[in-house]
């Protein structure tokens, strides 16, 4: 007999199917509607999953099986012994949880870690957090898993304890909203691909976010460096995406705005923008022309903050980008009628403020 096959035959089994069908449309239908104020045992539900049709051809035989845990200090528990109560958890999805167990292929026991279980009074042991990965690790071939316990109090009745439990679970499954910077600086410790040429970008750029490099300027977000990475958001296909157009306008911002304690993540967009266009125009402006005009019209104009350019342009690539042709650089060569078409069309037909703003100076 294989691993793989020994692996197998270890499955949790049910002493009893939740479901007469071994069709997979019925019994995902059965386990979506598993009885709200009733416990389930978890045993019961792998066992109802196991008899769909082609099961083991259709799903097992592309996930790895899983080694038993090794760790002795480990609080491991039978998984024959857990149970789930319907009344606060979250119904069970088949389809995308064997999805996930398939893109994966395997269940991994580290970013698992620990079940939440909770013993009850009657010494029954409740799942009360990792519902899905107990039947991931089930199904995968594990009979026990190590599982943090919270004991209740004697004092407690049985019909209280679901609620502290369901406390603990709505805790528990209240993420903190991760930020977009957040969620880049762990991209770039896991070394995802995008975020490591993102991160290049930024180091070419003298730009720092979240203190990754170390060094340079911070940049006020990443959201839009990497909505518009190597591809124009929301842009039609006229003009490619250039890295350098980026490191120009990031180095451009630093001198124009050198007492400025960090870069505007917008304004560097709709620059770089500004500069993608430019480049295809026949009498564009060279870099040191649009520095030279931009440093005169700050002089001129007193407005001395980046923000003031966003807010003109509300913060919309194509409308910044056209506000600094007509109101910076004076443009007559072309560069502003081009990027006039790619403005919404509520500036192009309706008098605006911004239009007015525009038309008066």
């Amino acid at each position: 007999m294989t691993t793989k096959e020994t692996y197998m035959d270890n499955l949790v089994k049910g002493p009893k199917s939740l479901c007469k069908s071994t069709n997979f449309g019925d019994i995902e239908a059965a386990l979506q509607d598993l009885k709200h104020n009733q416990t389930y045992s978890i045993a019961d539900i792998v066992f109802t999953i196991r008899q769909i049709n082609n099961f083991q051809q259709s799903t097992l035989n592309g996930i790895t099986p899983s080694a038993p845990y090794d760790n002795s200090n480990l609080n491991l528990e039978d998984i024959n012994d857990l149970k789930v109560d319907m009344t606060y958890q979250r119904r069970m999805r088949l389809r995308k949880l064997l999805k996930k167990l398939l893109d994966k292929g395997e269940f991994d026991k580290d970013a698992a870690g620990f079940i939440d279980v909770a013993i009850r009074t009657d010494k029954s042991k409740v799942v009360w957090d990792g519902f899905r990965r107990v039947i991931m690790a089930a199904l995968t071939g594990l009979t026990r898993i190590p599982c943090s316990i919270t004991k209740h109090a004697e004092h407690i009745s049985l019909s209280e304890q679901p609620k502290i439990e369901a406390r603990l679970f709505k805790i528990r499954n209240t993420p903190e909203k991760i930020s977009p910077e957040e969620t880049f600086k762990a991209d770039v410790v896991y070394e995802d691909e995008t975020a490591i040429k993102i991160k290049t970008l930024l180091e070419d750029s003298n730009l720092d976010i979240e203190g990754i490099l170390g060094k340079g300027k911070p940049l006020g977000g990443i959201a839009e460096v990497q909505s518009n990475f190597e591809n124009w958001k929301k842009n039609p296909d006229d003009f490619k995406w250039n890295r350098n157009y980026w490191v120009a306008a990031s180095l451009m911002i630093q001198t124009l705005y050198p007492s400025q304690n960090l870069v505007s993540t917008y304004l560097l967009r709709d620059l770089a923008w500004l500069l993608t266009v430019n480049d295809e125009i026949d009498n564009g402006y060279t870099k040191e022309e649009i520095s030279q005009k931009w440093s005169q019209w700050i002089i001129d104009s007193g407005r001395i903050k980046q923000s003031d350019i966003t807010t003109a342009g509300s913060k919309k690539k194509t409308i910044t980008s056209w506000w600094i042709s007509k109101n910076i650089l004076k443009d007559d060569n072309g560069l502003s009628d081009k990027l006039y078409e790619y403005l919404p069309d509520i500036i192009k037909t309706t008098d605006s403020v911004i239009m007015k703003g525009i038309d008066d100076e």
